[in-house]
């Protein structure tokens, strides 16, 4: 039986190849999305109440293949667990993405712009211990911006 036909498409279409490969989704679960009783409206501390570990697993039962963190849950989850455990975790919950927020003040040129370079060279460092070898290029050279930066953590 086609495949397409199963899933309430037209009938098969000779044209089609069998061999066609149907593409994944890929979704993030976004910081807010597992972040739970978190203040994301205060800047000095939108912690959430639930683990790095936690929030993967969830992301992941939920069939998300990534998942998002903002800056202070990063600098728990390292100090918790440090990046090479972090990458670990990841994958062992088919994470493929890893989506770090949010970078502001990047553009600025006034006193705001030396936090914002140490945010971004922390983002990176994590971005770095995090992925795979074969994608730590990808993972250096991916342009950062103003709402949030993700990387593709496997090829």
């Amino acid at each position: 039986m086609n495949l397409r036909y199963a899933a309430g498409c037209n009938p098969p279409n000779p044209l089609w190849k069998e061999d066609l490969i149907v593409s994944k989704i890929e979704l993030i679960a976004g910081t807010w999305t597992t972040a739970g009783d978190a203040d994301a409206g205060n800047a000095e501390n939108d912690r959430s109440p639930h683990s790095f570990q936690e929030r993967i697993e969830v992301a992941a039962k939920a069939g998300f293949t990534g998942v998002g963190i903002g800056y202070l849950d990063l600098l728990d989850a390292e100090q918790q667990y440090r990046f090479p455990t972090v990458k670990t975790m990841l994958a062992d919950n088919g994470i493929a993405h890893l989506e770090l927020e949010f970078l502001e003040n990047w553009f600025l040129t006034d006193d705001r712009r030396a936090a914002a370079d140490e945010i971004r060279a922390n983002m990176f460092r994590a971005a770095e211990a995090s992925a795979p070898a074969t994608s730590r290029s990808a993972a250096t050279s991916a342009v950062v911006n103003s709402m949030r930066t993700t990387w593709r953590l496997s090829s």
